[in-house]
């Protein structure tokens, strides 16, 4: 079945799709704003799910300011994920100069939900060799005992309401506590930061995890780094310098280099216009250039004795084969989990099957901590 002939349109339903469990989205939200959609035509698509969005976060509002938080929280969370969904295409549409605004929007709704998450949660900095940097903090309540904590490091151009049904609401269900950082090229901290891929990624994820863990209650609080999509080489090159402790990591997937990812820029606008705003370069070669800083050797990957999870997704588009390299190069134990089409988890970080990606990994991450709640 096809929402679009347009394969990036018919993805992106996928990934909205995916989210209804955690909230991040409504099935019929999104398949009357479809109907509605001229297929192949980034200007409806930008048009109508960013006013869907907008027009849930006017609800959010009225909802929360008659203490309706609740519902309030809902709304700005689907809020989020819209607006950011809809303006995906905004480098090729006739808004191509709003990028920065309708980000902000998104970021708006984002905060919004964070501030009325249904747990203790909130907005952090959190202090690290490139500065300090955006970053949230999920925690359980004051009668719950967390089994540890996830660190979560996502793509470069993930948004943070994904993250959602990629681990932190799984998380949080099964009494784990949760961060999310953004590093050079991701989200606030690119856009308002000012700090791109050009800039340095070395010491960052294990000083967000060491703040992590001390948040959560300190050096015994069993620590998880999770990285997805890009956020896997940051994870894995932190381990591999030994400026990341951890009692297990979850790769999804395995990504040893960043360029061969990319080479998608040169024949596709947004991917071009994305890729250079993320390292700050000025030409698509400048771009290609410092994502080739982001590789790692045999001798590298073969230095990290963590635990791990590997996902590998049967139809992934992504760093295709760099999850086998990553197995068989790491010096500890890995488990790789094979995600499969005929199970609807075969695309790229398992879209379409959220709860059968996130049972794995907290299935696998019991091993680790004490039990979780089931």
């Amino acid at each position: 079945m096809k929402f679009f002939e347009d394969f990036g349109m018919d993805f992106s339903v996928r990934c909205l799709l995916s989210g209804v469990r955690d909230g991040t989205a409504e099935v019929g939200e999104v398949l009357v704003t479809v109907e509605r959609i001229t297929d192949g035509d980034p200007d409806s698509w930008l048009e109508e799910f960013c006013g869907l969005g907008r027009r849930l976060l006017a609800e959010s509002d009225v909802a929360s300011g008659q203490g309706r938080r609740r519902t309030g929280w809902g709304l700005a969370l689907r809020a989020a994920n819209y607006l950011f969904g809809g303006a995906w295409w905004a480098p090729v549409t006739h808004r191509s100069g709003e990028v920065l605004a309708l980000w902000e929007q998104h970021r708006t709704a984002w905060d919004k939900a964070v501030a009325l998450w249904p747990t203790p949660s909130a907005a952090v900095t959190i202090p690290t060799p490139a500065g300090g940097l955006p970053g949230y903090r999920f925690s359980l309540p004051a009668s719950q005992q967390p089994r540890g904590v996830v660190l979560m490091v996502q793509g470069l151009d993930t948004p943070l309401s994904d993250a959602c049904m990629t681990g932190l609401s799984e998380g949080l269900r099964r009494g784990w506590e949760v961060v999310l950082v953004e590093g050079p090229g991701q989200g606030a901290a690119l856009l308002r930061n000012g700090l791109s891929l050009a800039d340095d990624w070395t010491g960052v994820v294990g000083a967000a995890a060491g703040w992590a863990r001390d948040a959560a209650g300190g050096d015994a609080t069993p620590l998880v780094a999770m990285g997805v999509n890009h956020g896997s080489w940051f994870v894995l090159d932190a381990l591999a310098d030994g400026s990341l402790d951890a009692g297990a990591v979850v790769l999804d997937p395995g990504v040893v280099e960043l360029r061969t990812d990319s080479g998608v820029a040169v024949d596709d606008p947004i991917a071009s216009a994305k890729l250079l705003m993320a390292t700050g370069a000025d030409d698509l070669q400048g771009a290609l250039a410092v994502m080739d800083r982001y590789r790692m050797g045999p001798e590298a990957l073969g230095s990290v004795a963590t635990p791990a999870f590997v996902a590998e997704a049967q139809s992934a588009q992504s760093f295709v084969g760099q999850g086998d390299v990553v197995a068989a190069g790491l010096a500890g134990t890995v488990h790789v989990e094979s995600f499969i089409d005929a199970a609807g988890a075969g695309l790229d970080c398992e879209i379409g099957a959220p709860q059968v990606r996130n049972a794995a990994v907290y299935d696998w991450l019991d091993s680790f901590g004490t039990k979780g709640s089931d």
